[in-house]
């Protein structure tokens, strides 16, 4: 098990509220044509948005073999739910999880949906 680390960038445009819930994940992403799977989540309750700020994270990563493709999801949702709804936050670019990538840390930007 390894632990990632890092920090969620928020846009300037990001509303001045708090978040219900901060979702990160860590996504297997291996297989073509096919939705990821969930391999690890972290919850992060009642975050502060404050547009520009960065919000710290921390997630356990389980090992993984060579052959398998990870990557790291963010859902900032601004009423709890877990499917994202217009005027959240998401991770719109691929965050890629290497052995190298797990050991500094890692910034991830989101945008409003």
């Amino acid at each position: 098990m390894n632990l990632l680390t890092g920090n969620i960038l928020l846009p300037t445009n990001t509303p001045r509220r708090t978040a219900t819930v901060v979702r990160i994940e860590i996504r297997d992403v291996s297989r073509l044509d096919a939705p990821s799977i969930r391999i690890a989540q972290e919850l992060i309750a009642g975050v502060p948005l404050v547009p520009g700020e960065l919000i710290p994270f921390s997630i356990s990563v389980p090992n993984w073999d060579a052959a398998t493709s990870l990557a790291l999801w963010v859902h900032v949702s601004l009423d709890g739910s877990r499917q994202p709804k217009p005027g959240d936050l998401l991770s719109t670019s691929r965050n890629s999880i290497t052995p190298i990538s797990v050991k500094q840390p890692m910034q991830v930007t989101v945008q409003a949906i």
